[in-house]
């Protein structure tokens, strides 16, 4: 069992955290979130001691996770920092001009606990060439190890790890509302977007583009939801998908079942 400790600036359960945790605790590993300003994740991960250290990164959260990274090794701490998201998908340029050893591509469940895996096993994370992953050499060369695309049977998919926020902190219980997922992707070329771009990444590594988008069945939402209420006491239900309604089959299944069950 190796430990992976995520890291953020601002005290709020964010999903795709939650969408790694639950991957890397399947496969049998330890998760942990340090919250705070540079210098307090420092600390906390020089007591702690984990094997990798990772960045789920939105734009807005970069700069922390540029100078997060920086203050981690000025402290002496020597696992490796790995980033990934939406952000780092658009930039990966970013490894060469940070602190950090690897960043992620693309989609991260899968990827990162073959990572984890292979740091388990004892394995020189520089050595290793997982698809979606870009690795920082010794000498400081960059290689990119070739890019996969999800998974589109989402129904295989844990549901997220909503303890890894909830245990570390009560504060987390009081939050009104819980975010979920029912599916990926968007079929509308708007520009504005990040689908569109982000589409047009996947496609250019061989994923079709009709692949992109697709849904998680009903009755497996519905299960998610159904946990949400049981055992959290969950109330409101906030979908974080880019268009919830586009397909209408699948959506008017969902509202007959939700209302049902």
């Amino acid at each position: 069992m190796a430990k992976v400790t995520f890291c953020q600036e601002m005290y709020f359960p964010l999903q795709s955290t939650q969408a790694l945790s639950a991957f890397l605790k399947r496969a049998g590993h330890e998760v942990d979130v340090a919250i705070g300003s540079k210098e307090e994740i420092s600390q906390y991960l020089s007591e702690t001691q984990p094997d990798l250290i990772g960045f789920s990164v939105l734009t807005a959260y970069r700069n922390h996770m540029l100078e997060t990274a920086h203050a981690i090794k000025e402290f002496g701490i020597t696992a490796p920092i790995i980033a990934g998201g939406y952000d780092i998908t658009f930039m990966p340029q970013i490894l060469e001009n940070s602190d950090l050893d690897m960043i992620c591509v693309g989609d991260g469940g899968d990827p990162l606990t073959e990572l984890v895996d292979a740091l388990d096993e004892g394995k020189d994370f520089r050595e290793l060439t997982i698809e979606n992953l870009h690795i920082k050499k010794a000498d400081g060369t960059i290689q990119k190890n070739s890019m996969r695309y999800w998974n589109n049977d989402l129904d295989q998919a844990p549901f997220d790890d909503r303890d890894l926020y909830r245990d570390k902190d009560d504060f987390f219980k009081t939050i009104p509302f819980t975010q979920i997922l029912a599916g990926r992707g968007c079929p509308y070329p708007c520009t504005y977007c990040f689908n569109h771009g982000y589409k047009a990444i996947h496609v250019k590594n061989g994923m079709k583009p009709k692949e992109y988008t697709n849904f998680r069945s009903v009755d497996h939402v519905i299960a998610e939801l159904k946990v949400l209420s049981e055992k959290y006491n969950a109330r409101d239900f906030f979908f974080n998908d880019s268009t919830l309604t586009y397909n209408k089959k699948w959506i008017i299944e969902f509202c007959e079942k939700y209302k049902k069950e």
